[in-house]
Parts: C-alpha cells; structure tokens; sequence
C-alpha cells in the first residue's frame, strides 16, 4: 500500500472550510482582544473630562480602524436634539458644528455607512496632492434606546467587517459613560447653581444683620427669610452629605437606605412627611415604623432607571389629607438627590457588567479549545477507520484469490481422475 493511499489529502472543499474557521477564529480573537483593551480604557477615560475623554477615545478607535479623520459630537445637555463637536483629529479637528448626515444618524437612531462617495468628500488637499474619502460612517451612541452622541470615522478604503463589529458591539459601553458624564454634567450645573444662590442667601443674611436693628418693623418677615436661607443650606449640606456617602460606599441597597435617612430628615425638618425609596423588588419607608400600604396623597415622585433595565422610584408623601406640594427647593433638591443616585447604580452597575462580560468571556474560550481538541481527535479516529477499511478490503482481495486458486486445482485433480 503506498504513503498516498495511506494517508489520503483532505478535500479541497474541507480545506477550504477549515482556512475560512481559521479566519473567522483570528478575527474573533482579535475581536475580543480589542474589545477587552477597550473597556479597560473606557474605565480609565471615565474619570477625565468630557473632552479630554472624547479626544483620547476617538484617536484610539480611528486607529484601530484605520480612519483617516474621526469627530466626537456630543448631545447638547439641555436639547437631546442638538449636536455639539466635542473632539475630532485630521480632516476633522477644525469643525465647529455636526454635519447634516450626524443630525440623520441621531434622529433615526442607526448607523449610516457610504461608500463610492462624489467628489466633494475630499479628506485632504495640497498643491501638490489631492486624497478623496473611500467610505464614511456615522455611528449613533445609543444606550437604552436613547441617543447620546454620535460617532464620525471618514475611510480611504471600504470598513472591513470585523471593524463593523468592533464599532457595533462597544457603543453601549461608550454610551453608558457619555450618559453618566452628561448627568455630571447636568448635575454640577445644579450644584453650582444652588451654591450661587447659596452665597447669595448668605450675602442677604449679612445685609439683615447689619440693618436689624433699623428694622424692626419687618421684624417678621426678616425672620421668615431666614429661615429660608437656612433651609436652602441645610439642602446644600444635605447634598454634600450624599455626594460623600456615595464615594465611600458601593452596597446599591444599603446606600439607597442611607440616601433616604439622610433626604428624608432634610424633607421633614420643617414639615411632616413621609418617604420611601424602591428598587427592583427593594423598598424601604422612612420613618422606619412606616410601614403601611401605599398612601393616596402622594406630593412628589421620581423615577429610577438603571443600566439592568430594573427601575424605581423615591416618592414623598403627606400623612394627612393634604395635597400641598414640595416647596421648588425641596423639589430641586429631590431631584438632584435621585439623579446622584442614579448616576451611582449605574456605575456599580458598569463595574459587575464588565466583570461578568470578563468570565464569559473566558468560558467561551474554554468551550472554543475544547471544541477544536474534539476536532482533532474526531480527525484522527477518521484516519484509523479508513486505515482499516483498506486493510480489511486487502484481506477480502486476498481470500478471494486464494478461493480461486483451490477451485482451479480442485477442477485439476477432477479432470485427472475423470481421465484414469
């Protein structure tokens, strides 16, 4: 038996197939690898500014996908419906607003990708040459069905598929923390704007105590205005309290019960109230002894939504038949306290994800090893088979001639007894 048959070539068609995995299988890898790298610098960006996190992130994908020119636009904090350019490099550095193609991409919520481009999308240009964009993308920033930004990369050849990919399936994780740096954002407004009046509030005491003593006629009303600059600066305090507090602590539940003790002893400093904090299948009622089902005369109520898809609430609640409403500072400040929260969720959140994401990562490896091991040995159990086949047709072949060749000298030795 000679070494070809022993050893027969794959099918051309297997080959091929196998080199098509062996593609696909680097691809992935490179895939993961890049989007492992990715979430290590997402979590890294997270705590730079606004720009400096959009600059740094916009480079880093324009070089893993070999984009000529790349732009950041970000969401507008108070119209979701405008863009802002908050970073960009070549072709893209000098703009000062969104192009219309980005306002579609937001509006529609998909991604936009264009290839055989005329002649106006002209990525670069000197005396002595001229480049012409190949493709452009604009990628929406999406998370929870919300848009947040918008992604700009121009190409001077066609976007490869696993770039695609890589785009694709790091969006909600950038999205994630544009949302929280624009809540921050939003959130530092108020602040500041709550210390401006502060400092204001303070200001006015310190003009009434140096004109006590000219009116005392408005005696009262001095008080009453007092009274509420103290109220505004025990909200203040109160805020600055939280803000602490979930710095130091990471328990989603045992936080959220600390934020209610310390917003409800704020609420129901000049007034009495009710409160309760809920979350998923968690609900707590401050004060603790205030357990009762769900009062009617709610007067104040906030959302909570998590990146989990678990939502909640804080809700404010008078115990007597009254319908009067939160004062607006006591309502600002219920609204800033619920999106400090939030915001915290989130973050722990974004933390477990990324670990989970991390082991089942590592357990698709393990199955992908496994599977190709299995593989190998199915292949080897091929050949042995075939091995044997051929050796046991050999045998047949063999027998055969050895039937014939008693059958013959049987036939001889009857023709020579027929002739005695």
């Amino acid at each position: 038996m000679s070494d070809a048959s022993a050893n027969p070539s794959p099918p051309l068609d297997a080959a091929s197939e196998w080199s098509e995995q062996q593609v696909a299988l680097a691809q992935q890898a490179w895939l993961d690898a890049q989007l492992d790298a990715l979430e290590g610098l997402l979590r890294t960006y997270s705590n730079d500014s606004l720009d400096v996190f959009a600059q740094n992130l916009i480079r880093h994908l324009g070089d893993l996908t070999e984009a000529f020119a790349g732009a950041f636009y970000v969401c507008d904090t108070q119209n979701q419906t405008s863009l802002t350019f908050s970073a960009g490099y070549a072709a893209h550095q000098s703009l000062t607003e969104a192009p219309a193609l980005a306002y579609q991409c937001l509006e529609q919520k998909e991604r936009i990708y264009l290839e055989d481009l005329p002649g106006e999308y002209l990525s670069f240009e000197r005396p002595d040459i001229q480049i012409r964009t190949a493709a452009i993308i604009f990628y929406p920033l999406l998370f929870n069905e919300e848009a947040f930004g918008v992604l700009e990369f121009s190409f001077l050849r066609p976007l490869e598929r696993r770039h695609r990919r890589l785009l694709r399936q790091i969006n909600s994780s950038i999205a994630a923390i544009l949302k929280n740096k624009l809540n921050t954002h939003r959130m530092e407004r108020l602040l500041g704007e709550m210390q401006q009046q502060t400092e204001q509030l303070r200001a006015q005491e310190e003009e009434m105590r140096q004109n006590m003593e000219e009116l005392q006629a408005t005696h009262e009303q001095m008080e009453g205005l007092l009274a509420e600059n103290q109220a505004r600066v025990l909200e203040l305090q109160t805020i600055m309290q939280v803000s602490e507090l979930l710095k130091e602590t990471h328990d989603i539940t045992e936080t959220a019960s600390q934020v209610g003790s310390i917003l409800f002893q704020t609420l129901a400093h000049h007034r009495n109230l009710y409160l309760t904090i809920a979350y998923g299948s968690w609900t707590a009622h401050f004060p603790s002894e205030h357990t009762p089902a769900i009062p009617t005369n709610s007067i104040a109520k906030q959302a909570l939504q998590t990146i989990d898809g678990q939502s909640g609430y804080i809700q404010v609640y008078s115990p007597s038949a009254s319908t009067q409403l939160l004062a607006k500072e006591q309502q600002n400040l219920l609204t800033v306290i619920t999106a400090m929260l939030e915001g915290f969720f989130n973050k722990t959140l974004a933390q477990d994800f990324s670990q989970q994401i991390r082991l089942k990562e590592q357990t698709l490896q393990d199955k992908a090893q496994e599977l190709t091991k299995a593989e190998s040995k199915l292949k080897i159990s091929e050949q042995i088979i075939a091995k044997a086949q051929q050796k046991t047709k050999q045998r047949d072949q063999e027998q055969k001639a050895e039937i014939a060749a008693l059958k013959a000298e049987i036939a001889t030795l009857k023709a020579q007894i027929a002739a005695q």
